[in-house]
């Protein structure tokens, strides 16, 4: 059995094939960069129409090299990032542009959203805050700041269901997808009208939530993909799953022994767990259910942490930075840096949280574990003395050192220490990065090779669907096992100190 994974990333689309056993053929990627628009005001946005033919040219040169192999698909599935959202009006054309997880624009609704709604019993039953990355503060943000392209949406749907919509003329979502909206309903696994209604918008403007088991054929896409649908034939196509899932099942973390860290554009860490029945669940009233021993309205876990889905029977519990990869991306356009290997040696040569900076990473604003709403970033602590390369330094650790934080959090909810896997391009990319991750958690982890973990889990998914692989005991990924310094960890628990000390100054001030 051969099935082909779509990758749909923040800052590119890619495609691969894999084996039964879960093998990547490298012959079969396709891939092309993309990037979003960014605006002064927090914007960062995606032209969708331009996705579509992104994601068209991708899907169709990789079934060329599938077919130049004699490879013949069994199933196709997609990995797409969370929390993004365009509207569609009843024609199915775009009224909005692709909104990004990233932007920050919705901030300026969050007031209103924090008076109108209680937050402790919408995280109980949606395991999200109310924060600009979710879809109630976009909607709302929308509603006020654009208010003629609202008018015209009929619908809305994430990055995910607008291909899916596109290609085959249907609004589905995964539940996978869905959990990450904030609009969710674990409990009743379905959109959480409590929450719709205060928002203006129905439950009909949202797509359907399909089963597990839902899936599409080739022949089923519409005329204007015809190249395509012969080309894909029977091959099933699922809807798209949420990247931080397929992400811990692509690195081997499929249960709780073993607890997810990836270093990308962004950063998360992430544990899979079986989702635990409600004790008493009134499906006319939600917000009134108790899960766990919490008390009816409260949430059974940190405020701190988010709760997403990786499918109805697995939870994913973690939390997320919003800058990682990207203050690199932004530190080599916007500062006089060596080359990426010289900078690599330069940033070996230094030593730990020796430059005497102190650093909010929130260029992108914050999530985890603190979702501030107005969070912008800074940087403290500047001499004539400081170089370029010791920002740099400044910003990989602090990105670290918050890692170690929501780690910390994650761990109280494990009843043995998990196994700590650190994957995704950035981690491969830098030695020097993973090794701080290591020392400001003070505890051994494994880094792996693979650069594909999201496209490789939706992959095992589906693989997991046939009855080909068992995602409760998957093998471990082959890696490097990586052992921190002790000295090194002293040193950035003090780093950690400072950093949270920098922090609450600046929660007070604003």
């Amino acid at each position: 059995m051969v099935v082909l994974a779509l990758d749909l990333g923040s800052s590119s689309v890619r495609a691969l094939a894999f084996t039964q056993t879960g093998t990547p053929i490298p012959e079969t990627q396709s891939k092309i960069q993309h990037q979003p628009t960014y605006s002064s005001d927090g914007g960062v946005e995606y032209q969708p129409l331009e996705l579509i033919e992104t994601v068209c040219t991708v899907l169709s040169e990789s079934l060329v090299h599938c077919r130049r192999l004699h490879l013949t698909l069994q199933a196709l599935g997609m990995s797409a990032f969370w929390h993004s959202l365009v509207g569609v009006d009843a024609h199915g054309q775009p009224t909005t542009p692709l909104f990004s997880w990233a932007d920050t624009r919705p901030r300026l609704v969050l007031d209103e959203l924090q008076n109108r709604l209680s937050e402790r019993e919408i995280h109980a039953r949606t395991g999200c805050r109310l924060h600009e990355s979710y879809l109630p503060a976009k909607l709302l943000w929308l509603s006020q700041h654009q208010p003629v392209r609202y008018q015209k949406t009929a619908f809305w749907m994430s990055a995910a269901e607008f291909v899916f919509f596109r290609l085959f003329g249907e609004r589905v979502c995964s539940i996978s997808m869905a959990s990450g909206t904030g609009l969710f309903n674990h409990q009743t696994l379905g959109w959480d009208e409590a929450l719709l209604n205060p928002l203006q918008v129905s439950v009909g403007q949202f797509s359907s939530l399909v089963s597990d088991d839902f899936f599409f054929t080739g022949t089923e896409l519409r005329a204007e993909f015809s190249k395509m649908r012969d080309m894909l034939g029977q091959t099933r196509f699922y809807p798209g799953l949420g990247d931080g899932a397929c992400s811990n099942l692509g690195s081997g973390c499929t249960n709780s022994s073993r607890l997810a860290i990836n270093l990308g554009t962004s950063a998360a860490a992430r544990l899979v767990l079986p989702f635990p029945q409600p004790l008493k669940m009134d499906p006319a009233n939600p917000s009134q259910s108790s899960v766990l021993n919490s008390q009816p309205g409260e949430s059974p876990w940190s405020l701190n942490l988010w709760q997403y889905r990786v499918d109805s029977r697995r939870m994913l519990r973690g939390g997320a930075l919003s800058n990682a990869g990207n203050l690199l991306a932004w530190a080599r356009t916007s500062l006089n840096l060596p080359e990426p290997v010289r900078l690599e040696q330069e940033l070996a040569s230094l030593t730990p949280d020796a430059h005497g900076l102190t650093c909010l990473p929130f260029w992108a604003g914050e999530r985890s574990p603190g979702w501030s709403a107005n969070a912008t970033g800074t940087i403290t602590g500047f001499r004539f003395s400081t170089t370029p390369v010791e920002i740099v330094r400044c910003l990989m650790e602090t990105v670290a050192l918050r890692l170690a934080w929501i780690v910390q959090l994650l761990q109280e909810v494990t009843p043995t220490p998990p196994e700590i896997v650190l994957s995704g391009g950035a981690a491969v990319e830098s030695q020097v990065w993973a090794q701080m991750i290591c020392d400001a958690l003070g505890q051994p982890i494994l880094r792996l090779d693979e650069t594909e973990a999201s496209a490789r889990g939706a992959a095992l998914w589906i693989l997991e669907r046939g009855g080909f692989i068992d995602l409760q005991n998957l093998p471990q990924t082959a890696g490097h096992q990586l052992v921190p310094n002790q000295v090194m960890y002293e040193v950035y628990q003090k780093a950690l100190f400072r950093h949270q000390r920098l922090y609450q100054e600046w929660i007070h001030q604003a």
